[in-house]
């Protein structure tokens, strides 16, 4: 190696010309045959120039890196221009190899040894080859996780294949100053390519994040939700920050700022936890603490690449996307996407994060999941992994939420990560990648192929060339280029200064991160007199979680137990305690359980659990398929589960107390733990370098030391009845139902209880049994359709011997979309006309032949519906004949009136919104500054998109008038939705025998939220609940003023002749008779008959509309039906100021209450903010007539008598 020079000093003078390379090869010689010391030039108010077979241009007496050694000062190597108007030139330069291996990135790279001294010969220099491996032709290539990876990574890449970056894998291992020399030496090997007719390009490198002894992300998200804010996190991001830069580690693989949104998705603990709010302030100070501010890169910034966008927690069945088995990404909730998962994203963009990360799953067009939407918008149909999708990076991320940086898919995407995207060649699927918008392609080690993509014309050039721009700018914007070289000594110095420094502030956040979620009787603090015995539990590690952790997942660590509990036991005699070896001789039981999941990246062979124990569940086709094998296997997420009961049993009943740690990784169900411990705290750190500290800070907070300030980043179940759909909860939808008179369920779904339809069998509801399609088109040919004939036979021999099995329909509102909502001319219109035929015919095969022939093959006899709405195959519903969705009212802001002038043969679903009543609202907005509709959380809780709230709104402004606050909004909303119903439930009634049912949507919530819903999520009844009551009972007596004229009719379902009395009373407000009609009359079975009629003005005798009611009364075998009638609007009604008498008596299982006032009153509504239902609610109280309601309740007299509310439509104006 020929040395010509070993510092810039003898260059000082120089003005104008090219100073030759500092180093030169001879003949023979090899750029990896030795570490290169860089020569650094420094210039007057400009950047440093580091140089090692680089030769340096100066010009005006200012140096200038010769990037080509051409000695021409082109455009990028001038630093004095933009970093924009440097990477559009260098990439004019680049070879197409190079660009090739520009956006490539292998994935395990770290130094040979950790440490300077062992790098270090005995002559006292350094070894290239104990820094940077040096290729070995001969040594098989050791495989990576994953098919095309390897975890062999050598200079041959680098010098061969050109590849500008890799990921360190080396965490704390390393010394600093050794990471320094490894990014050196790759920079070196780079920088040789001026001298081969190329460009001298940085080495970069990667790293998924460190952890320097802060929590992990999820006690992160505890901590700052405990603190109220990130003032935490931009110090942690400005501490590791300073240390990355000066060790070469330029690009962080993260932070993860997926909101998890399924409990058993195994990447949960990457996570900040479930809250977009948090998880968005959490991204926002990481970007402002890396990149060194939020005006985008600089020379201080970290490349923060964010992921998974656009989040890639929404995971089918709670799999892992590495494999195939995880592939799918179900969005089941309208506007999801948007709302929960997007946030933190689009937080990050608007403080110019400078890369994002896409993720490895698809998203499920198909039934199975809900369409998602931005701003109005559909995000993504083409079902391929986010890398490859233009419609998610260019239009979405990039067009629509404002991203400006370079896009860095994950590991793998090219040969692993293929889903929908098999049939297509490796150069094939770099170039559908990189034209949609991915700049960069990690994990790759095959730039041939990207190459070869160009070559075909595969890719267009262009598409590489604003990839390898977007790669390059980022360089250019952390003044990278120029002076790539980094001081050893500088950075082990930075780590020392940093880490050493920030050792008190991470032990700080460790525990702030601590949550204290239960502390019965005030047991903690924990008196230092006691005697502790301390018992570990944990799961069983299957062997992957090493790989699993270096990929970003985190399983936890592999400790042994011992020094587990040496740790532990050293921190609490630290404190004072003093630590027992048997439970036997404790005063205190403490329990550290740490359950580890079975849902690993790289060996996903049965769903996910979240209980802890020894469970047996179903083997899945490992890594490939969700598919059953038809095997058991048995998941260990937590060994000897079953001794927690027996020593915490044993230690009360000694009077001795357990004070309990759960390690939580993921939600865990607590029932194997929670019951049996006294108090207890939530550790969710394993990561070995802040291990120590988390369980120091453990026993701080039992000790009293620190006070918990904490709080849950994940909703910990303590008991799966909370989430389990119990019998109870069954037979109660049931008998509301039947005690409602309702007499037939739709339901959409295969309940996996058989139980469900032996209540309806026993209790007279019939079920309208809908196969589980709905509002899509399915690509129903070939095994696919296979699949629905089996999945549909077994389906109806299951539940074929239950009677109450009515019909099966074969779809909800596929047959009209297809003909009814434009869909079978869509394509056409896209310039595809035989899809049109296509998925037509695979419509008619799913719904009109497979289906069918199923029903009548497995179970004859029992009708099948092709669709609802249906009249028939070829066209629309109509009213004439089949089923009818109306949505005129709610959809289409038709007024409620609409109900009684619209006809059909069946109403198989119509509805209206309401909100849930105060007290449910206050267990999911407790703040008063979320009690508007437009809020944020109130928006959140709304099942039927942005528009919905607003449209409850303008509806009560029409309908009634606008509510004075928000509580009182609430209530209107629900006396709003009963009269609505109640309306279109008459209707229908009315209109026997041309109509012959009316089923309306909907019975129940799924989660708390504004819905159709007659019950809301927490069971509490609303005005529709209690208006479909005598609504659907057996005898409506529905007095109705059309135009002058007053009509009564009696509608009957009884099969036998009535014969009753009929009273006809119309009053004013104020309770005087205007006047009254009473006769004897008889209905027909089964039938509807029009049996009153008279003009308006002559039964109001000068009393003005709006100030009268009419009570239609018929009494029959001793039992009276009555219902109230107006002459106007609600909105007309003046309805006079009300005082209402009210008595409380004893009752059976609680009270009654007797209720009455000397004028009419409206919507009359009882709460006493518990889970009681009064047997009647929402009623109107008749002038000098009172009203006795029961109710069963625990309360006693003087609570009952406090804690009761009584409000009416009155109060509201």
């Amino acid at each position: 190696m020929q040395t010509r020079y070993t510092s810039a000093d003898q260059w000082a003078e120089a003005k104008d010309g090219v100073i030759p390379a500092p180093y030169a090869l001879e003949e023979g010689e090899q750029i990896i045959d030795q570490y290169l010391e860089p020569v650094i030039f420094h210039n007057v108010n400009g950047p440093d120039i580091g140089v090692t077979t680089c030769g340096v241009i100066v010009k005006d007496g200012l140096y200038f890196k010769d990037l080509d050694n051409s000695g021409e000062l082109a455009p990028y190597k001038d630093w004095r221009l933009s970093p924009e108007q440097r990477a559009e030139d260098m990439v004019k330069h680049l070879r197409l190899d190079q660009q090739a291996g520009l956006v490539l990135n292998t994935l395990f790279n770290s130094p040979v040894v950790p440490t300077r001294a062992e790098a270090t010969n005995a002559e006292g220099k350094l070894e290239l080859g104990k820094i940077y491996k040096h290729h070995n032709p001969g040594e098989k290539p050791m495989p990576g996780p994953l098919p095309g990876m390897t975890v062999s990574i050598d200079d041959s890449h680098v010098l061969e294949k050109h590849i500008a970056a890799g990921v360190y894998r080396g965490d704390m291992r390393c010394e600093a100053g050794m990471v320094a020399l490894y990014h050196n030496a790759g920079t070196q090997m780079l920088e040789y390519e001026a001298c081969k007719g190329g460009v001298a390009i940085p080495y970069s490198l990667h790293t998924n994040p460190i952890n320097i002894g802060y929590p992990d992300s999820l006690g992160i998200g505890a901590a700052v939700i405990g603190d109220g804010n990130t003032d935490m996190v931009y110090e942690m991001a400005q501490t590791d920050r300073k240390m990355m830069k000066a060790e070469g580690l330029n690009i962080m693989y993260g932070p993860q700022v997926d909101v998890t949104s399924d409990p058993r998705w195994p990447r949960t603990s990457g996570t900040y936890g479930e809250r977009p709010d948090v998880t968005s302030d959490i991204a926002e100070a990481l970007v402002k603490g890396y990149q060194d501010g939020d005006n985008g890169l600089n020379e201080g910034s970290v490349v923060l690449t964010i992921k998974h966008f656009p989040g890639d927690a929404p995971s089918e069945n709670g799999f892992e996307p590495h494999v195939p088995i995880g592939q799918w990404r179900i969005y089941r909730t309208p506007g999801s996407m948007e709302k929960y998962h997007l946030p933190p994203f689009q937080r990050a963009f608007d403080h110019k994060v400078s890369s994002i990360m896409p993720d490895y799953s698809r998203i499920a067009t198909d039934g199975r999941a809900v369409p998602q939407t931005y701003r109005g918008e559909v995000t993504s149909t083409e079902e391929v992994p986010s890398a490859y999708s233009k419609e998610l990076i260019t239009d979405l991320a990039r067009n629509k939420m404002g991203f400006d940086g370079y896009v860095n898919s994950d590991s793998g995407i090219t040969t692993v990560q293929i889903y929908g995207v098999e049939n297509l060649t490796e150069p094939e699927r770099y170039a559908k990648a990189i034209s949609a918008g991915t700049d960069v392609i990690g994990g790759n080690t095959d730039p041939e192929n990207i190459v070869k993509a160009v070559e075909d014309g595969l890719l267009p050039k262009a598409d590489l060339d604003r990839a390898s721009y977007n790669r390059l700018l980022s360089l250019f914007r952390t003044k990278r280029v120029d002076n790539p070289y980094l001081d050893p000594d500088k950075a082990d110095q930075a780590r020392v200064d940093n880490f050493d420094g920030a050792k008190k502030k991470a032990y700080e956040a460790n525990q702030k991160a601590v949550v204290l979620v239960k502390n019965h009787e005030k047991l903690l603090p924990l008196a230092k007199s006691q005697k502790v015995c301390i018992v570990t539990f944990k799961g069983v590690d299957s062997g992957f979680a090493q790989m699993a952790q270096a990929m970003g997942a985190g399983l936890g660590n592999t400790d042994e137990d011992a020094a587990l509990r040496k740790t532990l036991t050293e921190a609490f005699e630290k404190k004072g305690y003093t630590v027992v070896a048997t439970p036997e001789e404790a005063d205190v039981l403490y329990l550290h359980v740490w359950p580890i999941s079975n849902g690993l990246v790289f060996n996903q062979y049965a769903m996910p659990v979240i209980e802890m124990g020894e469970i047996v569940t179903d083997e899945r086709e490992r890594n490939k398929s969700q598919k059953k094998t038809g095997n058991k296997v048995t998941v260990v997420t937590l060994k000897d589960v079953e001794k927690i009961k027996e020593l915490a049993d044993a230690i009360h009943a000694r009077g001795g107390k357990v004070v309990g740690t759960c390690v939580v990784c993921n939600p865990w169900l607590l029932d194997k733990l929670e019951p049996y411990c006294d108090a207890l705290t939530i550790q969710y750190t394993v990561s070995a370098v802040a291990l120590n500290n988390a369980l120091n800070a453990q026993v701080d907070v039992i000790s009293g030391d620190f006070a918990p300030t904490g709080k849950l980043s994940l909703t910990m179940v303590s008991d799966p009845a909370v989430i389990a759909i119990t019998e109870q909860e069954m037979l109660t939808d049931i008998i509301t139902c039947k005690r409602n008179n309702i007499n037939a369920i739709r339901t959409s779904h295969y309940p996996n209880q058989t139980r469900f339809y032996e209540l309806c069998d026993e209790r007279g509801i019939l079920v309208w049994q809908d196969f589980m399609f709905a509002c899509s088109v399915y690509p129903a040919e070939g095994a696919w359709l296979e699949n629905v004939r089996l999945e549909a036979e077994d389906n109806i021999r299951r539940l074929r011997n239950h009677p109450s099995i009515a019909v099966w329909c074969g779809n909800n509102e596929c047959n009209e979309a297809w003909f009814g909502w434009g869909w079978n001319t869509r394509y056409a219109k896209q310039g595809h006309p035989e899809w049109d035929r296509i998925i037509g015919d695979q419509l008619r095969r799913q719904y009109y032949e497979v289906l069918p022939e199923a029903v009548a093959a497995c179970s004859p006899g029992t009708p099948y519906h092709p669709s609802s709405p249906w009249s028939r195959h070829e066209g629309t519903s109509e009213n004439s004949e089949g089923d009818t969705h109306f949505w005129k009212v709610w959809h289409s802001r038709a007024p409620i009136a609409d109900y009684n002038a619209t006809r059909s043969r069946f109403f198989s679903e119509y509805g209206f919104q309401s909100f849930p009543e105060y007290a449910s609202v206050l267990r999911f907005a407790p703040e008063e500054r979320d009690w508007d509709i437009e809020s944020e959380v109130m928006m959140a809780h709304q099942r039927g998109g942005d528009f919905a709230n607003m449209r409850i709104r303008q509806y009560l402004e029409d309908e009634y008038w606008p509510a004075r606050d928000f509580r009182t909004f609430l209530y209107m909303s629900h006396v709003l939705q009963g009269d609505a119903i109640k309306t279109a439930i008459e209707a229908h009634r009315r209109d026997k025998p041309y109509c012959w049912g009316s089923l309306f949507w909907q019975h129940n919530d799924c989660w708390p939220v504004a819905s159709w819903a007659s019950r809301d999520w927490y069971g509490r009844w609303k005005a529709q609940h209690y208006f479909a009551r005598p609504a659907f009972d057996d005898i409506l007596v529905s007095p109705l003023a059309e135009g002058n004229t007053l009509n009564v009719r009696l509608v009957s379902d009884r099969r036998k002749t009535v014969r009753g009395k009929l009273r006809i009373t119309v009053m004013d407000m104020d309770g005087a008779l205007l006047s009254e009609n009473t006769r004897s009359l008889t209905v027909a079975p089964n039938a509807s008959r029009n049996v009153y009629s008279a003009d308006i003005s002559g039964l109001l005798h000068g009393c003005a509309r709006n100030r009268a009611i009419v009570v239609a009364e018929f009494t029959t075998d001793g039992r009276r039906y009555a219902n109230i009638g107006y002459f106007v609007s609600q909105k007309e009604l003046e309805l006079p100021e009300a005082d209402i008498r009210w008595s409380v008596g004893p009752a059976a299982d609680g009270y009654e209450i007797t209720l009455s006032s000397d004028r009419f009153v409206r919507a009359v509504w009882l709460a006493l903010d518990g889970d009681e239902h009064f047997e009647d609610n929402y009623f109107d109280l008749v002038p000098g007539v009172s009203k006795t309601v029961r109710v069963a309740t625990t309360l006693s007299r003087s609570e009952f008598d406090r804690l009761l509310r009584i409000t009416h439509l009155q109060q509201t104006r």
